[in-house]
Order: structure tokens, then C-alpha cells, then sequence
């Protein structure tokens, strides 16, 4: 490991005693965090015994979190001299499985912090600002009790930052390969979404940022490809799975229920207004990068100069913006505050960005 990279192991380090430590301190994931730990402990098993095409719970779907699981079982059981059956195994000491599992996705989450880290570093030649995108997860008490969890935003992390961390390198540094950069972030878009099809929101930066019709079609394709190929053990349960997500849209209350109505404006405004007051940073960064574009499209117009940032920056923070604006809307129908979980992951990205373009525009014109 190059020298220059120790100092961006710092927050991927506390994040992993800050996630240990919750996770200890919570305590037993029957003791009220079933819910879908469990669940999603059954399904691996499932894919681990080769009976992936027949999995049960497909809400989310989060088959990518399911074969993470499996994969973590199947190494756990084969090292741990446990029972001589692998379904006995689990289901007898389903707590060490479910600590396994989670303790392999805060290392993942740390390696895609610290990956995010390098990335940006070499894109921007600056620690400070690697490690400003580096404290993505400690933006939202909301955020942190994630990684505590066996749930898909717990898997879903890891692919969001490091999308995240190419989106710097195509808006900042511009990749020569342009092409193997776009379809990745198809892939990883189409894992995203088959982890959780609600954070489809995520899917919108790159789909904005790409330049031109066919490269945004290659886009599509890739991340299409990628969600088929990754929901391949639910394939099973896809009428279910369809039949969900459209009780979802129709019913005006959460998990489907309530009466027929897509929207129902009254709880959606009070929803509105318990976002923004239960996510005050969250907030703050959301109406800060909506006066940053104002003023951006301001100085256009009025500057006869070249507006100091880029093109693509401005693109960047309007995809940004634009994605927390969608999710907000989704989330205003069925809230929760758990399910803010990837537009919280855009503020400090949007931060940063917003401070950039107002400095470049004020303290260097």
C-alpha cells in the first residue's frame, strides 16, 4: 500500500469500531431486530443449500444482500465445526450467523470508504477532500443504525460510494476509456436497484451526468443487464414480487395497504415537513445546493467571463439534487425515517460540491 494512502484508512477505521460497537451494544437481533435480519438469514441459507430459485422474501428484492449471505454462510460453516448439516447448523446458533454476515458487510463498507478515499484523492490530489466524502455514513443518526442490521441498505452502501467515487472521476478527470467507466456504472446501478428497487433515485446521477443520448442508452443497458442478472434468484417469485410494487404505488399507506389512492396529498405534505425536520443537515444541504444552482444559472447569464465551473459540475450537483428530490417524493408517500437512507448518503457529496462552485464563483472571478 502507497504511504499516501495510511491516512485515508482513518475513518474506514472508526467506522468499523463505531458499527462493532453498536452492534454489541444492541444486542441479540431476536431482542427486537428481527425485522428482516432474520429473514434475509433464511434466504441466504437458502441460496447456500442451491435452492436459489426459490427464495421467499423478494420484497425489496435484495437478492444481492441474499447471495452476500450465502456466500458468508457457506465460508462460516465450512471453518466452524459446526453441526453436520448446514441447515441445522444455522438454525441452531442463527445469532453467530447473522453476526458473521454483518460483521463481513462493515468490512465491505469500510473497504468501499476507503476505496471512495483513493479514488477521489487521485482525482483531486487532496485529503481533505477524500476524507470530506469519506464521512458519508456519520451524516444521520439514521444512517449509522444501518450498519448494525442485516438489511439491503447495509449492502447497498458499499456500491452507492464507490458509483459515487466514479461520478468524481468522470465529472473531475474524465476517464479515456469513457465507455468501461459508463457500462461499470451501469452494472453497479443495476445492483442498486436489485437491492433495494426504492433506491432506483441513485440511478438518476449517472443517467444525468453521461453526455448524449447513446451513451445514456449503453447506460440503461448495462444497468437493465445487471438488475436481470442479479434478481435471477427471485426469478421464481417475480409475479410476487411485481404484484408488491404495484400495491405499493396504488395504496396510499405503507406495504400496500390502505385505501386505492396513489397519493394522498394531506399526509404527504405532513410527510414533507417531518423530513425536513427530522433530517435538519440533510435539510440545510438540500436548500443550500438548490441556491447554488439559482445562483450558478444567475451568474451564467449575467458574466460575460467563463463561469469557473465546469459544465459537468453543475450537472453533477443538479443529478444530486434532482435524485434527493425524488426520493424525497417517494419516501413523502410511505415514510419512514429508515428510508431516507440514499439520499442521506448525498449530502455530503452535495456539500462539497455546493462550497466548490460558490467559492470558485465569489473568491476567484
Amino acid at each position: 500500500m502507497k504511504k499516501q494512502y495510511l491516512l485515508l484508512l482513518l475513518l474506514p477505521v472508526c467506522f468499523i469500531i463505531f458499527s462493532l460497537s453498536l452492534r454489541s451494544a444492541e444486542g441479540p437481533y431476536y431482542n427486537g431486530l428481527a425485522d428482516p435480519s432474520y429473514v434475509y438469514l433464511i434466504n441466504s441459507l437458502s441460496l447456500a443449500q442451491m435452492n436459489g430459485y426459490n427464495i421467499g422474501h423478494v420484497d425489496h428484492p435484495g437478492t444481492p444482500l441474499q447471495i452476500t449471505g450465502a456466500v458468508v454462510v457457506k465460508i462460516f460453516y465450512t471453518f466452524s465445526n459446526g453441526k453436520n448439516n448446514i441447515a441445522e447448523d444455522v438454525l441452531a446458533r442463527p445469532e453467530v450467523y447473522m453476526n458473521a454476515i454483518d460483521f463481513a458487510l462493515i468490512i465491505l463498507n469500510a473497504a468501499g470508504l476507503f476505496i471512495m478515499g483513493i479514488i477521489i484523492y487521485n482525482v483531486r490530489k487532496n485529503y481533505f477532500t477524500a476524507m470530506f466524502f469519506q464521512t458519508v455514513p456519520f451524516v444521520s443518526v439514521n444512517m449509522l443504525e444501518v450498519f448494525s442490521l442485516v438489511k439491503p441498505e447495509n449492502f447497498a452502501f458499499f456500491i452507492i460510494v464507490i458509483l459515487l467515487a466514479l461520478m468524481v472521476k468522470i465529472v473531475y478527470d474524465p476517464p479515456e476509456n469513457y465507455n468501461r467507466f459508463l457500462i461499470l456504472s451501469g452494472v453497479l446501478c443495476g445492483m442498486i436497484m436489485a437491492a433495494k428497487i426504492s433506491f432506483i433515485c441513485i440511478l438518476l446521477i449517472p443517467l444525468l451526468i453521461f453526455p448524449g443520448i447513446k451513451k445514456k442508452l449503453l447506460f440503461i443497458a448495462a444497468a437493465s443487464g445487471s438488475f436481470l442478472i442479479f434478481v435471477l434468484p427471485a426469478v421464481s417469485n417475480t409475479n410476487y414480487f411485481i404484484d408488491w410494487v404495484g400495491k405499493l404505488i396504488l395504496h396510499e399507506d405503507r406495504y400496500g395497504k390502505g385505501d386505492d389512492a396513489i397519493l394522498n396529498t394531506g399526509s404527504f405534505l405532513q410527510n414533507i415537513a417531518k423530513i425536513y425536520n427530522n433530517e435538519r443537515f440533510f435539510a440545510v444541504v438540500y436548500f443550500l445546493i438548490l441556491a447554488v444552482l439559482a445562483l450558478s444559472l444567475i451568474w451564467n447569464k449575467k458574466s460575460t467571463e467563463k463561469v469557473s465551473s465546469n459544465s459537468f459540475e453543475l450537472k453533477f450537483l443538479f443529478a444530486i439534487f434532482f435524485s434527493m428530490s425524488v426520493h424525497v417524493v417517494l419516501v413523502a408517500k410511505h415514510y419512514s425515517n429508515r428510508y431516507m437512507f440514499p439520499a442521506l448518503i448525498l449530502t455530503a457529496p452535495g456539500l462539497y460540491i455546493s462550497v466548490l462552485i460558490l467559492y470558485k464563483n465569489i473568491c476567484q472571478r
